[in-house]
């Protein structure tokens, strides 16, 4: 339990975690021997999305000097401008930091230099930090509609009408007419819901304690988010010790009341050893909830379209089915990109994160794994906090690390080609694999790497692409449109579809080759006939240009001197180039006299 409690602390105290650089130095050796494949691409090649690094923001450079060892970074947009709130980990002053162009972020202005985490809300056309204080156990609001001239509107600290003390995170919801504020409170155990509509005059609207109102798993409250369900407003809060979340219905804020509890290790709950973090996100219609277990080295997914009947619906961990940077999951958010929805962990014992396709939440995918020191990565040592942006229609993550000294700054994006297919007469079957040439359309830089056991390789624009095509398994005629994923230098994917290849030049041999056999399957010899005469076979397939012939096999050969021996030739026509393999017949031979 004792190790428990300090990891939970490295997370969620600003104080100095002094165990990490060990801890994370063991992470980071032990990522660096996982087995990799010899004939792994030198690039990534994800369907649907790449990943690339894009830089960060760095202590010390462009005015940032509070981002040592970051504990949280949290956007908002303002006019024309997008910004990012990045918490530091020590007493030092919430940087507000300008990302329109994350080319070049600069600081715009430091908050007070006891704050260390906040959420961002417009009231009446203005712009606030709500704001908390680990250390001073305090909550303020801080107008920044003029983000370089920030003015403190309100502060109120830990007493008998707010339950803040050390508090962990911070939500904001608008619920009717009215904006409020939801602090998880770890020292007291409680979520202390704030009304802010009036940023000037606050009200402590209700403070929902451990045990209140049987609500029993808020025993040192760790994270806190909201979710809208058929016109309802819920609160899910992870607990650390706990080992369970909390479904509470907010939607009378004055009036709170529990919905549900989750506990660990109940009802197919097997991931919410200390949980730290909780997403939503909306797939077809349903609701889920995701929820970090750095204990469990996992993430636990769960249904709650239904917030009093929340269900199970998969479990993840580190080192299983593909999932290789889960060591200490701690953070969690979602992004949907296109019709495609991902789940990114920040994983802090691995120093990285782990990207997810969770489009079918039942069977999720893992598609990318990001480490520190590989692949351009610089700032993931401790990752313990991650968010998305979306930027001039690119979308980025913003990972936040112990040892970081800064925001790694990661690239999310489909990419989209038009290639043109040489149209060479190609032979598969149905269910196999279809060699295409195709010829690039625009300029791209010398790589290689293999797609599917084939060489790509390019240099110039024109240059001519080897790479493979699933065939469907429904006749020529009907098959949809199909793909083919490489990538460029730019670790940009491709697709080619059915449009790009001459359907006239692209043959779908389904049928097997066929054996018959000339004249009677039972032959007869005289007695004593030399260099004896037998009946051949005929070859069939539907390659018209199949040149595959036959094997031939006898039991031995036929001695004509033994009256009353008998021989067995059996004929089995060779595959064709679709791979259909061919029959077998057999031919009895017997010597008479």
């Amino acid at each position: 339990m004792y190790v428990m409690v300090v990891f939970a602390l490295a997370l969620l105290s600003p104080l100095p975690f002094v165990s990490s650089d060990h801890i994370v130095q063991d992470a980071i050796a032990q990522s660096s021997t996982q087995n990799v494949p010899l004939d792994a691409p030198p690039f990534e090649i994800i369907p649907n999305l790449t990943v690339s690094p894009f830089g960060s923001m760095v202590n010390d450079t462009n005015g940032l000097d509070s981002i040592n060892g970051p504990r949280k970074v949290k956007t908002f947009e303002m006019g024309n401008s997008i910004y990012a709130g990045i918490s530091p980990n020590t007493i030092a002053s919430l940087n507000i930091v300008n990302i329109t162009d994350l080319n070049s972020p600069s600081l715009v202005s430091e908050l007070d230099s006891t704050i260390t985490d906040a959420a961002y809300t417009i009231i009446d056309g203005s712009t606030y930090a709500l704001s908390t204080s680990y250390f001073d156990h305090s909550f303020s609001i801080i107008n920044i509609s003029n983000p370089s001239l920030p003015s403190l509107v309100t502060y109120v600290d830990d007493d008998a009408n707010y339950s803040l003390n050390k508090p962990s995170d911070i939500t904001t919801v608008t619920i009717g007419e009215s904006t409020f504020a939801l602090v998880a409170a770890y020292g007291d155990k409680t979520i202390q819901i704030i009304d802010v509509t009036d940023p000037s005059n606050p009200i402590p609207a209700y403070a929902i304690t451990d045990g209140d109102g049987g609500d029993t798993k808020q025993l040192f409250t760790m994270s806190v988010t909201t979710v809208t369900i058929d016109s309802s407003t819920f609160a899910l809060v992870a607990t650390l010790l706990d080992g369970g979340i909390q479904i509470i219905n907010i939607t009378d804020p004055y009036n709170p009341d529990s919905a549900s509890t989750i506990a660990n290790d109940d009802d197919g709950y097997t991931n919410l050893n200390d949980p730290s973090d909780i997403a939503t996100v909306t797939i077809n219609s349903s609701t889920f909830a995701l929820v970090t277990s750095p204990n469990d080295n996992g993430v636990q997914i769960i249904d709650i379209t239904d917030p009093y009947n929340p269900d199970p619906v998969s479990t993840i961990n580190d080192d299983m089915d593909g999932y290789t940077t889960l060591g200490g999951a701690v953070s969690v958010t979602t992004v949907t990109i296109d019709s495609s929805t991902f789940a990114l962990v920040a994983a802090f014992y691995d120093g990285g994160v782990q990207i997810i396709d969770i489009t079918d939440p039942y069977n999720p995918d893992p598609i990318s794994a990001i480490t520190n020191g590989e692949d351009g990565y610089t700032k993931l040592r401790g990752a313990r906090f991650i968010t998305t942006v979306t930027i001039d229609s690119s979308t980025f993550a913003l990972v936040a690390a112990l040892d970081g000294n800064g925001i790694q700054i990661i690239k999310l994006e489909e990419y989209i080609s038009t290639y043109t297919s040489n149209k060479n007469t190609k032979y598969a079957k149905a269910g196999d694999t279809l060699g295409i040439n195709f010829t690039a359309s625009d300029t791209i830089a010398s790589h290689t790497s293999q797609i599917l056991g084939l060489d790509v390789n390019a240099t110039v624009n024109g240059a001519i692409y080897d790479a493979i095509v699933t065939v469907p398994s429904t006749p020529r005629e009907s098959y949809a449109t199909f793909t083919i994923q490489v990538a460029n230098a730019n670790n940009e994917s491709v697709t080619i579809t059915e449009n790009d290849i001459s359907s006239s030049n692209v043959f779908i041999d389904t049928i097997s080759p066929s054996i018959e056999l000339v004249g009677s399957a039972d032959y007869t010899i005289s007695y004593g006939t030399l260099d004896p005469f037998i009946p051949n076979v005929t070859v069939s397939d539907g390659d018209p240009n199949y040149l595959g012939g036959f094997t031939l096999v006898k039991n031995a050969t036929v001695d004509a001197t033994i009256i009353g021996s008998v021989y067995n030739y059996t004929y089995t026509a060779n595959p064709d180039r679709s791979g259909n393999a061919g029959n077998s017949v057999t031919r009895t031979i017997l010597v008479v006299d």
